[in-house]
């Protein structure tokens, strides 16, 4: 189920975290390319340096596609995030699936 707030619906973008599409910075729509994920790149996406986890168990879950370039450092192909939004945005039960809560699982045990 979406939340509502002043804006309109949060995606549920991921168990227990919602985005404001509103929230999003300087991201075109259809825009292709990489993001790279420091403070900035995920200020562009609506995500707080805290969420930086979520991305990678996203990417666990082979929802999302991210790039190590060096040990501390990732890149995120903005094609597969803006898929996987299109996708939560059509299907508000993607993640009340019994297969989508297992992957979340899984990926939340292995980081």
């Amino acid at each position: 189920m979406a939340a509502v707030n002043g804006q309109g619906t949060l995606v549920k973008v991921a168990p227990g975290v919602y985005l404001n599409p509103f929230e999003r910075r300087d991201i075109e729509p259809g825009e292709h390319g990489y993001v790279l994920l420091d403070d900035k790149g995920l200020a562009r996406l609506g995500l707080s340096a805290t969420q930086s986890k979520t991305l990678q168990r996203l990417d666990h879950c082979g929802l999302i596609k991210l790039y190590q370039i060096t040990p501390r450092r990732k890149l995120l192909l903005l094609s597969s995030w803006e898929e996987h939004l299109k996708q939560v945005r059509e299907d508000p039960e993607f993640w009340e699936r019994p297969a989508m809560r297992r992957k979340w699982r899984v990926a939340c045990l292995a980081m």
